[in-house]
């Protein structure tokens, strides 16, 4: 499984507190997006990105003296695949004057 994340360093005393938010709306851990604090490293994990996923994240820091954040622009493109036959017409004989019919199955 690949998982893509974002990453921002932090520095600063005394402890600092990191959340994330997508816009405006802070993102809480779900089955969808893991948070982690470690080493002055904030990091925000995608386990699955969908094109609803694309938007501004900001990475907000904040202890006693202060706030600090930075965001970033997050794109996801929708998977694009050219055109592929799963079934093919296939060679048909008929009668003059009978209907036929030609079938193929596109994915």
């Amino acid at each position: 499984t690949v998982f893509r994340s974002m990453q921002c360093q932090v520095e600063g005393t005394p402890e600092i507190t990191v959340s994330w938010y997508k816009g405006d709306t802070k993102i809480r851990p779900t089955a969808a997006h893991k948070m982690h604090f470690k080493n002055n490293m904030a990091t925000l994990v995608f386990n699955q990105v969908d094109t609803s996923d694309s938007g501004e994240y900001i990475c907000k820091a904040e202890n006693s003296v202060g706030i600090a954040s930075t965001s970033a622009q997050f794109t996801v493109q929708a998977r694009q695949l050219p055109p592929s036959f799963v079934r093919k017409v296939k060679d048909i004989q008929e009668t003059v004057g009978l209907p036929v019919t030609f079938e193929c199955q596109i994915s």
